[in-house]
């Protein structure tokens, strides 16, 4: 069974650029998370959330991953590397989005990892990101 989270104490974005809904299945090596595309959801264009959404998406998944594992008040990060994206299918609004968040590397304030969105079973972008959160924050 699932344990959804909300993530609005775990992530410094706040609304209307907030890009994921609830986090589930958290361990030291993964996490999933949801979002949901509404018609007021950002970076929609024709109906299509589009690939800067997608980015978006999976790395606010990584700052809930940190912000869940750590104590303090959420601090804004940086995206430090994007490597083999690809995207095979942009998302509509009504979709739902699941982002699969696997912890490759864990050093300091820094993370790399490999994530997954589906719709449903059917994966629509993958990628590996590097995601820091400098010590005083930005």
């Amino acid at each position: 069974m699932n344990n959804y989270i909300d993530v609005k104490n775990l992530i410094p974005q706040q609304p209307p650029f907030v890009f994921i809904d609830t986090i589930f299945d958290v361990s030291r090596t993964s996490l999933y998370s949801n979002f949901t595309i509404t018609e007021k959801t950002l970076l929609c264009e024709n109906g299509q959330f589009r690939e800067g959404g997608l980015i978006e998406n999976i790395a606010q998944t990584a700052a809930a991953y940190i912000g869940y594992f750590n104590t303090s008040e959420p601090k804004i990060g940086v995206i430090g590397a994007i490597k083999n994206l690809t995207t095979y299918a942009l998302p509509a609004v009504g979709e739902t989005l699941t982002t699969k968040l696997t912890i490759e590397q864990e050093i300091f304030n820094m993370i790399l990892c490999n994530a997954e969105i589906r719709i449903s079973n059917k994966l629509i972008a993958t990628c590996e990101m590097k995601v820091a959160i400098p010590e005083d924050g930005i």
